[in-house]
């Protein structure tokens, strides 16, 4: 999992070398709904991520965290089986698994959810 906070002046990046599987992703998108605090917007979606320095592009479930005091924190999952049509289940999976009294869907497409406090 590769997680960048865009905070001007407090830029951090942290990767892993390998990409995980579909079985695995529960276990990032869990730690991170779960330490969610003051957060306006949660965006969840899928896109191929080219990685620059390895020359390669992944398929990437992104978590994009708006924050009530203005900050912007984005996680990257690498998962290495996932495409449009798992794309597909995983979201159905992330709508049931993470909607809550704290989080609504507020929008969604084919291509992402986004969750509203």
């Amino acid at each position: 999992m590769f997680k960048k906070f865009y905070e001007e002046g407090n830029e951090t990046d942290y990767e892993i070398e390998q990409p995980i599987t579909l079985k695995e992703i529960w276990g990032p998108l869990d730690k991170i709904f779960s330490s969610l605090k003051d957060v306006s917007v949660v965006d969840v979606y899928y896109r191929e991520v080219e990685i620059i320095e390895k020359k390669e592009t992944y398929p990437t479930i992104i978590v994009d965290i708006y924050t009530k005091d203005d900050k912007n924190i984005v996680y990257l999952i690498y998962v290495k089986d996932l495409d449009d049509y798992t794309w597909k289940q995983v979201k159905e999976e992330i709508t049931k698994k993470y909607k809550s009294d704290l989080l609504n869907v507020c929008d969604e497409d084919e291509g992402y959810i986004s969750f509203c406090t």
